[in-house]
């Protein structure tokens, strides 16, 4: 069905995932999918700097001199912001509810 607007120009939904949708929909998917990419790889980043400094910057942990780990807080944390954000992806992407509702709790 083509629906006229309101310069009586015929125009077609978008048609995401075999369901019409209609451009203000489109658009609000694919920022929310393009925010949980940026969001997804910067719980990776966070793990990234946790390693490395678990791994290569030793010396930074003793500096500190307790016995809170900076290195596991950033590995732990970006993990979590990581699966945050994939499960945003993904809930994004496929419409699936279960991820939105992990995503969103």
């Amino acid at each position: 069905q083509v629906a006229p607007n309101f310069t009586g120009v015929n125009h077609q939904p978008a048609v995401i995932m075999g369901r019409h949708m209609d451009l203000g929909e489109a658009c609000i998917k694919w920022v929310l999918f393009i925010m949980n990419i940026l969001v997804t790889l910067a719980g990776a980043g966070f793990v990234a700097l946790g390693l490395y400094i678990k791994l290569e910057a030793k010396g930074y942990e003793e500096f500190l001199g307790s016995d809170f780990s900076l290195s596991w807080m950033f590995i732990v944390v970006g993990a979590v912001i990581a699966l945050v954000g994939g499960c945003g992806c993904c809930g994004a992407n496929k419409s699936s509810t279960l991820f939105l509702l992990v995503y969103f709790i």
